[in-house]
């Protein structure tokens, strides 16, 4: 789910080559900064492995 952006738009004409890092970067001065989306799932996952390789 992390790279789901690649499968579809933008993101998979990125991907295939379709998009170059000019027209990304337009693609970011036109669509601002994006939406921030929660980390806690990371951060528990890194707590259980560090509780978990004591």
């Amino acid at each position: 789910a992390r790279y789901a952006s690649f499968d579809s738009g933008q993101g998979r004409d990125f991907e295939t080559g379709a998009l170059d890092l000019a027209g990304l970067a337009g693609l970011a001065t036109q669509l601002g900064e994006p939406k921030q989306i929660s980390g806690k799932q990371e951060r528990y996952e890194n707590l259980l492995n560090q509780y978990l390789l004591r």
